[in-house]
């Protein structure tokens, strides 16, 4: 469900603690796959959590909070911060977006 009162869909605690858990989960599985997860090529099991997105838009917030987090640890430092996460959080609102077009000309 989307919250019509914010743009995000963060609205209250409840939903701030959402988006905490979501960012967290990003961190925790990237930081235990972290030998796939930093260097050159990055392959991050965690970018699976990019599609919660398509379901609510308070996703789109949460994925790349978890991003700039994660990459703190990054060797690249501060660029794999700023790109990861503004890379990130443009493919969010793309998916979302494009989800939400796709339900208007497709209703279930």
């Amino acid at each position: 469900m989307n919250s019509k009162t914010s743009y995000f869909g963060v609205d209250s605690v409840y939903d701030i603690a959402r988006v905490a858990v979501i960012a967290a989960l990003y961190v925790v599985i990237t930081m235990v796959l972290a030998a796939f997860s930093f260097g050159p090529v990055q392959v991050r099991l965690a970018e699976m959590l990019n599609l919660l997105a398509i379901y609510n838009k308070r996703y789109v917030l949460a994925v790349p909070i978890g991003v700039a987090l994660a990459n703190l640890s990054s060797p690249y430092g501060v660029v794999d911060i700023v790109w990861g996460s503004l890379s990130t959080f443009a493919t969010m609102l793309v998916f979302y977006y494009v989800a939400k077009s796709c339900l208007i000309l497709f209703p279930s």
